[in-house]
């Protein structure tokens, strides 16, 4: 397996090991204090040597960390983010850079400290290479490799730190050292800053906190309607691009306002007491007006008292020197939907007075509820990073409002998974129509045919358009429709449930997309036991001990198509209803340890071994005896990823 295919691996493995979240609430607590409890003897003899290639990993690892940190805590963005526009923000107009979000359709997003501790891994497993040559101690020294290195990221308290297996020999004269071992503290306070944004997604996620600010600050402002009435009789109009431009520079001037307390902001105007007096006076107004008495008003309030009121957050966290920050730009996608409007008009109703005596007196009353989605970037900074250049850490998530009330769901509206820079796009359509075919095999049926309700996508560049579904037309399914005139033979795609999506390119006025049906099958785990010692295979299990756990994930190769199990015996896993290739990967671990698993690039599986079954069987081998070192570690890692055991534990099937 090259290089670059293992690169692949480990970040597949770091998303196996977000889905098994109570295994790596323990890896990461059991994991903060080995490192640092450990005292490296460095082999005399080896000191240049060992201070060139720390300086490496130390170089290698804070780019990744950098890269990491602007990117959400991903070196590398899943296909899931990918190829999904509506799951993140783009910073640039030509979506080369974006943020994920850590809140999508209903779903937690957040990444693991055991994610970011793979992905940082995977970055030195890139570039670490680039960075060292020994070519420049000839001919002082000889120095050369035995093997591979294994970086193994533990984030800590108040450092990044790396271990590095290499096992190297240093050859000076007639005398010949081992190195095997570099380790390197990375200054960036990760894990405090990491603390810190779940802690904040989580509180958003049960307060829904920001989708209080908006509501607050769309019912104090004037330019948005609410509700209101006037004595006038002409109806009162608002058109609804002003009110979208307003909501936008209204939030983009007042996010940067909200704070977190027990963190370095900018202080208000007044003292805390103050602010404490202003509540107690509050409360004795409301007493005052419910005996219908005329209350006392403060003469003197802080021009920032809605900052500290409602902007203000107490999200939980202990005092702590890390900065942090929000922040909304204009020119982000926002969708603001009144109800009532007609098409770009808000108007209020007009009430008039009876003919006969007060024909003259008009009213106008009007109320809107709004829909409202709109992302917000959580930024947080440490400054005494990296020896003072500081370090920035970014994640987005959406603000979903639901008729004027906060909803922690995405809505099932077009509008917030459609760029608005791609809507107009995708409206300037030609007049030539053309014929789209989704392809397939239907239940009980002997030969493909056209398929009703496939969804159909156009994708020009970095455009994505939806197109609509295949729905009865003169006798089958289609979707006759006109398309964007921005883009020569476009990419057709074509997706329905229960299928794999398919993409072609549009070179006729017709086109048929042919789209593999998927097998639903219950699966199943035997773990054979593997003797490293004699290189034999003994006896077999299928009861998993009370602290192992399985994860899988299954790749259909040539397609974005990758299925991500935590092993249950009541799950099933989806299989192409035919011959296909797979990649799988799955780790058997216990405790804190992988202690086996299988690994293979390419599987083929023939429609034949699965037709009339309803069960696949994964083979995987537990190795023994367990490994106690790094060197066994590394053992094991090698049998894993390079062994020759395909065709023992080939998948089979029940």
């Amino acid at each position: 397996m090259g290089k670059k295919a293992q690169v692949t691996l480990f970040i597949i493995l770091g998303v196996i090991l977000l889905l098994s979240i109570g295994l790596v609430v323990y890896l990461t607590t059991q994991r903060v204090v080995k490192p640092v409890e450990e005292k490296l003897i460095i082999p005399e003899g080896t000191e240049q040597v060992y201070e060139y290639i720390s300086e490496c990993v130390y170089q290698t690892a804070k780019e990744g960390i950098i890269k990491l940190g602007l990117q959400g805590g991903y070196v590398n963005m899943p296909a899931e983010i990918k190829n999904t526009p509506a799951s993140r923000i783009s910073l640039d107009p030509y979506e080369a850079f974006y943020i994920p979000y850590w809140f999508y359709q209903n779903q937690d997003r957040t990444p693991t400290l055991e994610l970011l501790q793979m992905e940082i891994d995977s970055y030195l497993r890139q570039r670490l290479q680039d960075c060292v040559d020994f070519s420049s101690f000839t001919p002082q020294y000889n120095v050369r490799t035995r093997g591979e290195f294994i970086p193994k990221t533990t984030i800590t308290k108040d450092k990044v730190i790396v271990e590095l297996i290499w096992p190297i020999e240093i050859i000076k004269t007639d005398k010949t050292i081992q190195l095997n071992k570099i380790v390197k503290e990375i200054d960036v306070k990760l894990k405090e800053i990491y603390d810190i944004a779940t802690t904040t997604m989580e509180f958003e996620n049960k307060k829904a906190a920001f989708e209080n600010i908006t509501l607050g600050l769309i019912s104090a402002n004037p330019d948005i309607p609410t509700n209101g009435m006037i004595l006038d009789c002409t109806p009162t109009r608002w058109y609804l691009h002003e009110i979208e431009q307003e909501t936008k520079n209204m939030l983009a001037y007042n996010i940067p306002s909200v704070r977190i307390e027990n963190t370095p902001y900018t202080p208000f105007d007044a003292s805390r007491r103050t602010y404490s007096n202003l509540e107690k006076d509050y409360e004795d107004i409301l007493k005052e007006l419910e005996k219908d008495k005329q209350p006392k008003f403060p003469s003197e309030t802080p021009d920032d008292s809605y900052e500290y009121f409602k902007m203000l957050l107490d999200i939980g966290i202990k005092p702590t020197e890390i900065k942090t920050g929000f922040i909304y730009r204009p020119e982000w996608e926002l969708t603001i939907i009144p109800y009532p409007h007609q098409g770009n008009v808000l108007k209020s109703n007009k009430i008039q007075g009876a003919r006969k005596y007060l024909s003259y007196l008009c009213l106008n009353q009007w109320h809107f509820v709004y829909d409202i989605e709109h992302p917000v970037v959580m930024i947080l900074k440490d400054d005494t990073a990296f020896k003072g250049e500081g370090y920035t850490f970014q994640f987005a998530f959406p603000v979903l409002i639901d008729d004027n009330e906060a909803k922690r769901e995405i809505l099932d509206r077009r509008q917030f998974t459609t760029d608005k820079y791609y809507y107009e796009f995708c409206e300037e359509t030609g007049e030539k129509t053309y014929d789209i075919r989704a392809i397939g095999i239907t239940p009980g049926a002997m030969f493909a045919t056209e398929l009703e309700g496939a969804n159909i996508t156009y994708t020009c560049f970095n455009r994505y358009c939806e197109l609509g579904k295949t729905i009865g037309d003169g006798g089958i399914y289609r979707l006759r429709t006109s398309l964007p005139t921005g883009c020569v033979n476009p990419f057709i795609a074509a997706s329905k449930q229960g299928y794999l999506p398919s993409t072609k390119q549009m070179t006729e006025d017709t086109i048929e997309i042919p789209l593999k049906k998927l097998k639903k099958m219950n699966y199943k785990i035997i773990i054979h036991k593997y003797n490293s010692l004699t290189g034999q295979y003994e006896q077999t299990r299928t009861e998993l001990k009370d602290t192992e756990n399985i994860a899988i994930v299954l790749g259909i190769l040539d397609s974005d198509h990758y299925q991500y199990k935590t092993y249950t015996e009541e799950d099933t896993i989806d299989l192409v209803d035919g011959t296909a290739d797979y990649e799988i990967d799955i780790l058997l671990t216990r405790v804190d340890s992988l202690v086996g698993g299988y690994s293979q690039e390419k599987v083929k599986i023939d429609y034949n071994e699965l037709a009339g079954k309803n069960t696949i069987v994964f083979h995987i081998f537990e190795y023994s005896p367990v490994p106690l070192n790094d060197e066994g570690r590394a053992k094991l890692a090698n049998y894993l990823y390079e062994g020759e055991y395909d065709a023992i534990l080939k998948p089979t099937f029940e």
